[in-house]
């Protein structure tokens, strides 16, 4: 040993891996991560089947009760509400969380004394300031920010969030607002979607990477399956940053061809939860894909929440069971998640319905591999490199980018 330690290289090897070691016992290096939400955390889940304000302030101050969060949950801190602004739509397509969930969680919140109330979301598109402030006025999130009180971010800096225990991504770059926050409340639309099944809480963290930056991800993590460990990483170090809360929109979501093209589907609830996971774990069965979002799967497989309903620790109020529609998702998207595993030739795949595009470039745009040009105002995809990450289809206001599945599939239906 003494004679090997005699060359320099394999002396100076010894000392780092012993300085290291001696470092992570100290605790100086190796300090555990924390996660600012229990994996057995409650979820509640309420009926409440019309858009009213005050009903569903009620609900939300009942539900926040039962799960133990008192005013000083908020009390005195900088809390940053993440809504759901896929695109500068009206409230009635049901793409986004509706202004009357935001207002009415904006009023309970406002209630309690918090320090400061931001609301922060980066739409598909570039993040820049006349963008919010289009689908914040689109969405009707701007007059509802206004009767409540909150601010509306228009700060489009980002900071960096490290994550050591991510599997697929270790660093972030969140939007500053959700950086520097002390409570997030992250208030989702539980819709189905082309590409991970479902978007609910975790998902919809997604928002707060910025701009084209989430472009750059989907080119990054370009399959289902990848992608779904770097939303669950995300999801993680967004709990790291400060306690969360999770509510969900489900008075009316979206079935079908989701998160943008599907159709409006009355769920008649409100969920909520301080782990986003848990939260998802209900979701996820109330559109009957259990098991098929990998986002929840992965969650599963890392302890982060429940194995399934059944194990979750479940307040319900207003019902004694727990109500599901008796039909939600379309054959369509149940399809394609068992078709992600069949080979790139045979899985649906997007197309332009030419009689609808009007030409706007959005799709172009949002395409992380770069495979969407126009022509004649028109746009056209070279499938050759497409990646099968639907962001056209989920970014297109006109409905004009439909998935279309291999001919061959078509014949055995």
């Amino acid at each position: 040993m003494l004679k090997l330690l005699n060359k320099p290289f394999l002396f100076q090897l010894f000392f780092m891996l012993a300085f290291a070691v001696a470092v992570c016992y100290n605790g100086n290096m190796c300090e555990e991560i924390k996660l600012n939400f229990d994996p057995s955390a409650p979820v509640a889940i309420s009926r409440c089947e019309k858009y009213d304000v005050d009903e569903i302030a009620a609900v939300l101050e009942t539900q926040l009760r039962s799960l133990g969060i008192s005013p000083e949950f908020f009390a005195g801190r900088r809390v940053v509400v993440k809504p759901n602004l896929i695109m500068a739509a009206s409230p009635d397509r049901m793409a986004t969380t509706h202004p009357a969930v935001v207002e009415a969680a904006l009023r309970v919140i406002g209630a309690c004394s918090p320090a400061s109330v931001t609301v922060a979301e980066s739409p598909g598109g570039p993040y820049q300031p006349a963008l919010l402030r289009a689908s914040y006025n689109a969405t009707g999130i701007a007059a509802a920010a206004k009767r409540a009180g909150a601010t509306l971010n228009f700060d489009t800096s980002v900071k960096t969030v490290g994550y050591p225990d991510g599997k697929v991504s270790k660093s972030f770059e969140l939007l500053t607002p959700a950086a520097e926050a002390e409570v997030i409340v992250n208030i989702c639309k539980l819709k189905t979607h082309s590409l991970t099944q479902m978007t609910a809480a975790v998902k919809n963290l997604f928002g707060f990477v910025a701009g084209t930056d989430k472009v750059a991800m989907h080119a990054r993590f370009p399959n289902p399956q990848s992608f779904s460990k770097y939303l669950v990483d995300l999801a993680s170090a967004v709990a790291t940053i400060c306690p969360t809360l999770n509510i969900v929109d489900g008075i009316v979501g979206m079935e079908g061809n989701g998160p943008t093209a599907g159709a409006p589907k009355p769920f008649g609830c409100i969920i909520t939860g301080r782990n986003p996971f848990g939260v998802d774990v209900l979701c996820e069965y109330l559109l009957r894909l259990e098991g098929q979002v990998m986002t929840t799967s992965e969650a599963r497989a890392r302890g982060l929440c429940r194995k399934d309903v059944s194990e979750l620790a479940l307040v319900c109020e207003g019902q004694v069971a727990l109500y599901r529609p008796a039909k939600v998702v379309s054959a369509e998207t149940k399809q394609r998640h068992i078709l992600t595993h069949l080979p790139r030739f045979l899985r649906p795949r997007p197309v332009i319905d030419q009689a609808l595009c009007v030409g706007c470039g959005v799709c172009a745009k949002s395409c992380p591999a770069e495979t969407i040009t126009m022509a004649n105002k028109k746009a056209h995809i070279a499938h050759n490199k497409c990646i099968l990450c639907y962001c056209c289809q989920e970014m297109c206001r006109f409905r004009a980018v439909k998935i279309r599945k291999n001919i061959l599939l078509r014949l055995v239906r």
